[in-house]
């Protein structure tokens, strides 16, 4: 049989369950005196009078909330987030053109304070995200001399480096960094594209420059059959008349 508790406050009959009275651990029946409704009046009076003491309690209250619930609290903002991007993205867009003289004056004092702790967290994004900012890097340069808009892509540059090994396609040595090398130099025409970016050393990239491949590649001490037979199997070349075709990948 269900048990009855008297509210306190409206002095009504309500089921004593945690859907009509709050958790008071305090109580031998662990719940409040007073019905939620009550209790819900009672805080909205107590906001009204009292705002500024409100906004302390309840900027505490979350505080210690998001200690004790840290990963439940990120993963409903994540989804609330998802489910209301816009709404969102409005709010934050709203706030900040409201404040943007306190926002700049704190972004100022914390660049000040973690002036070596945002150098550190820079130096690793760029160490992560090299290959990235070294394409854009390129496709700026490009876009710069020849007004051409290239079209390689990260995906492609992985597969063109995994073709050739991850290695220096002219002298085979393996480094960290391979450079992305117009094949077709770009002062003769050449273009940034799966079609003619081959990967190469920093060596082989500054020694070849705007060469012609054909005159540069046989004349150099590592010049290998092998290598470039498969650098013209690449990018589509007929051996007889060094004429690009189609290309293998």
């Amino acid at each position: 049989m269900e048990n009855f508790k008297v509210c306190t406050m409206c002095g009504k009959e309500k089921p004593s369950t945690t859907e009509y009275f709050g958790i008071e651990k305090r109580n031998k029946n662990g719940l409040q005196a007073r019905c939620r409704e009550c209790q819900h009046k009672l805080t909205d009076e107590y906001r009204k009078a009292h705002p500024k003491q409100f906004k302390l309690y309840k900027k505490k209250s979350d505080a210690k909330y998001r200690k004790t619930h840290h990963e439940e609290k990120l993963e409903y903002d994540k989804k609330y987030y998802v489910e209301h991007k816009k709404e969102c993205n409005e709010r934050d867009k709203k706030y900040q053109n409201a404040h943007k003289e306190i926002l700049s004056e704190k972004k100022k004092i914390y660049r000040a304070v973690n002036k070596e702790t945002i150098k550190a967290q820079r130096k690793l994004s760029y160490e992560k995200n090299i290959e990235k900012v070294l394409l854009r890097s390129a496709i700026n340069r490009h876009y710069r001399l020849t007004n051409d808009i290239p079209t390689l892509t990260m995906e492609q540059w992985a597969k063109c480096k995994k073709y050739f090994d991850n290695k220096c396609a002219y002298c085979g040595c393996k480094v960290k960094l391979l450079e992305k090398d117009h094949f077709i130099p770009l002062s003769k025409g050449g273009h940034l594209n799966i079609q003619n970016v081959i990967p190469a050393c920093t060596h082989c990239n500054r020694s070849k420059w705007n060469n012609d491949y054909f005159t540069w590649y046989p004349k150099q001490p590592f010049y290998s059959e092998e290598r470039n037979n498969k650098i013209l199997k690449y990018l589509g070349f007929d051996k007889n008349n060094n004429q690009q075709l189609a290309l293998t990948i």
